[in-house]
């Protein structure tokens, strides 16, 4: 089952990535299953409302670095962790952003965050698009997962008041 059409997703990912970075994503066939073996830097965001989810970037640390070198102009080995956690949180929040756009409204995102490991806080959600690339040799995913339980509402042209927003 496919959430939103493949070469539409490719493009919102393609685009955070170029935008932000300047280096281009190369398309795999499948998810790279070696990116198990290196230690992998994971940033989310949720999406609720009408349509419930989750956008998940996995990358391998030394590209995350690698990437956040580029982007502060320094050496990989100076870059603070937390820029490195900023860039890919960024990264994962515009993604979101932009599939949101796609999907029944009302929704919100969360805050973008890092994580350990991906089945620790999406054991309640099912794989609707797995999305592998290699950059500078080497490989990343984009996961897009969908709450079990969540129905899909019909989009609506009507504006939620403030008051109506879900209470956190």
């Amino acid at each position: 089952m496919t959430m939103l059409p493949e070469n539409r997703i490719n493009q919102i990912i393609q685009s955070a990535w170029t935008s932000t970075l300047g280096t281009a994503l190369q398309r795999r066939a499948s998810p790279s299953r070696s990116a198990e073996k290196r230690r992998m830097l994971i940033a989310c965001i949720h999406i609720t409302g009408a349509w419930e989810g989750s956008v998940v970037l996995e990358c391998p640390l030394v590209l995350a670095q690698q990437m956040a070198a580029r982007l502060f102009d320094t050496e990989p080995q100076s870059v603070p962790s937390v820029n490195v956690q900023d860039l890919l949180q960024e990264l994962v929040n515009m993604i979101g952003g932009q599939v949101k756009t796609l999907l029944p409204g009302p929704s919100w995102l969360s805050l973008p965050l890092t994580v350990d490991r991906v089945m620790d806080t999406l054991t309640s959600h099912t794989v609707m698009n797995q999305m592998g690339y290699d950059c500078c040799g080497e490989p990343l995913q984009v996961t897009f997962f969908k709450k079990n339980g969540a129905v899909p509402a019909v989009k609506t042209n009507h504006k939620r008041s403030v008051d109506s927003w879900p209470k956190s």
